[in-house]
C-alpha cells in the first residue's frame, strides 16, 4: 500500500487490491490508531482546503491595478493565507509581524505553472498521475529560488497530496466491492469496506460528488 512517487514506479498494485489491503487494514486498528489516522486524514483536508484558499486569493490580486490600495490588500491576503499553508509544513513563518522571505519569494514566482499545477492536488478527487507530476515537477520549478524552495514544494505535496493508501479511486472500489458482497450476504466484508467509505466520507466528502 505505499505510495508510487515517479511515474517509473514498478509492481503497482491494481485499485481493487489497494482497496482490499485498504479494508484490512482499517478494521484491524485500533481505536488510538484509528483517532491517529483521523487526525492525519483531518489535517491533509484542511491544507487542502487552506491551498486552495490561497490559489484563490492570488486570482483576486489580478482584478486590481499593480499598485491600488486594493491590488496591496489583496497581495497581503493572500500571503497571508500561503502562511496558514506553509504552517502545515516544516518550513518556518517566521516571527510574529515578520514575512517569510522564502515565501514571499515563492509568491512573486514568475512561472505560473507552479500554481496550475498546485491546483491540480488542491482537492481530494485528484488523481495519482496528479500527484506524481507535482513530485516530478515543482521541485524543478521552484529549484532556482534555492533549496529551501525545493524542501518547502516536497513537503507541501508530500502532505496534500492523496496517496496510494486512500484516494477517490480507491473509495470507489471500496463501494463496489461492498455492493458485491452485500448482493453475496457477506455482510461482515460489505462492513468492512463500508468502514473505509465512512472514514473517507468523515474526512473527504466532496469525493462522492464524483464515484
Amino acid at each position: 500500500l505505499g505510495s508510487d512517487l515517479s511515474s517509473s514506479a514498478s509492481k503497482k498494485l491494481t485499485s481493487t487490491s489497494r482497496a482490499v489491503g485498504l479494508a484490512m487494514i482499517i478494521d484491524n486498528l485500533e481505536q488510538n490508531a484509528l483517532a491517529w489516522l483521523g487526525g492525519l486524514l483531518n489535517e491533509r483536508a484542511r491544507l487542502q482546503q487552506k491551498l486552495a484558499e490561497y490559489l484563490e486569493a492570488r486570482k483576486v490580486i489580478r482584478e486590481h491595478p499593480v499598485g491600488s490600495e486594493e491590488h496591496l490588500t489583496a497581495n497581503a491576503n493572500a500571503l497571508d493565507l500561503l502562511e496558514a499553508v506553509a504552517s502545515f509544513t516544516d518550513i518556518s513563518t517566521g516571527n510574529a509581524g515578520e514575512r517569510n522571505p522564502l515565501l514571499e519569494k515563492f509568491h512573486a514566482a514568475k512561472d505560473q505553472h507552479i500554481f496550475r499545477i498546485l491546483s491540480t492536488i488542491a482537492t481530494p478527487t485528484h488523481s495519482s498521475k496528479s500527484r506524481i507530476r507535482a513530485f516530478d515537477e515543482l521541485p524543478k520549478r521552484v529549484q532556482s529560488q534555492g533549496e529551501a524552495a525545493v524542501k518547502f514544494v516536497k513537503g507541501l505535496v508530500r502532505k496534500c497530496a492523496m496517496g496510494d493508501f486512500l484516494n477517490q479511486e480507491i473509495v470507489h472500489h471500496c463501494i463496489l466491492l461492498a455492493q458485491e458482497c452485500g448482493m453475496q450476504d457477506d455482510w461482515e466484508s460489505c462492513r468492512k469496506f463500508l468502514k473505509c467509505v465512512q472514514l473517507t466520507a468523515d474526512h473527504f466528502p466532496i469525493i462522492f460528488d464524483f464515484v
